[in-house]
């Protein structure tokens, strides 16, 4: 019991996203395609090492560059970080990349402009080009660089690579006994109660947003769609035995290959 007691101790520990040390980051460039034009003038990258299992084949350094500043935890997290709703938000426009081990052929660019904002989903760019689609590409222990032309889009950066180790992994009995799970569990029974406001205050504020503009009917779709999801998620519960944390981010796998994440928000865990 005290392994248990400890271990959920040390995942309630903050520890922020670490940039390496060097010089400060530099990108310049635009993306135009398709009527969309945006300047590049700010760049942060950070390695995921997928060791959770979520990334699918997004593993690697995730690099965002855009019009405005962000920091390493606009990266954070699952396959959407917070770069998504930041661009929905209007606060930036950018792109959004993945450059993986190996790989200088090929390149999916997410597009995070303003104009599809409203939109389900933004746009992707799929460049590839043999036998290298990029003009320079340097990968460093501990910093990035590449310049890369295609038609109209250039771009250019120099940055920092920046680290998000894990700083708890939870397994067996300290992951059911996390407050991640816990707060996964009042999220699902809100959920099979139809009651949104019991939802709302389980998710982050990101996610309550995203509630909030829907209208009536869509939310008594959303519940009622939720419903038998939640009620499986219980049931798979007792199966829920590894919780990775990172920081202020966490994730849980499901046996189905699904995932579940968590940020920390004014000190309490909430599913986002």
């Amino acid at each position: 019991m005290r392994t248990v007691i400890l271990a959920c101790l040390l995942a309630l520990g903050p520890a922020p996203l670490m940039a390496q040390s060097g010089a400060g980051a530099t990108a310049s460039g635009t993306y135009s395609e398709d009527g969309v034009t945006i300047p590049l003038s700010h760049g942060v990258a950070l390695r995921k090492d997928d060791s959770e299992g979520i990334l699918f084949d997004e593993a690697g350094i995730w690099v965002l560059l855009s019009d405005t500043e962000a920091g390493p935890s606009a990266l954070a997290g699952g396959l959407f970080p917070p770069a998504y709703d930041m661009a929905k938000q209007g606060k930036l426009q950018g792109v959004l990349f993945v450059v993986k081990p190996g790989n200088r052929t090929d390149l999916s660019v997410s597009v995070l402009a303003t104009r599809d904002r409203n939109q389900g989903s933004f746009r992707t760019l799929s460049l590839s080009k043999t036998p290298e689609l990029w003009d320079k590409l340097v990968v460093g222990p501990t910093r990035i660089s590449g310049t890369l032309f295609s038609g109209e889009t250039h771009f250019s950066f120099d940055l920092p690579i920046a680290e998000n180790p894990i700083t708890a992994d939870l397994h067996g009995a300290a992951a059911q006994a996390s407050p991640q799970l816990a707060v996964l569990t009042a999220n699902a029974h809100a959920w099979i109660a139809g009651d949104l406001a019991a939802v709302k205050a389980t998710v982050t504020h990101r996610k309550q947003a995203e509630i909030d503009g829907y209208s009536a009917a869509e939310r008594a779709q959303l519940a009622a769609q939720a419903g038998p999801d939640m009620k499986a998620l219980l049931a798979a519960m007792p199966k829920l035995d590894r919780v990775v944390v990172r920081g202020d981010t966490a994730s849980i796998r499901t046996p189905d290959g699904s995932a579940y994440d968590f940020t920390r928000e004014d000190g309490v865990w909430k599913v986002d």
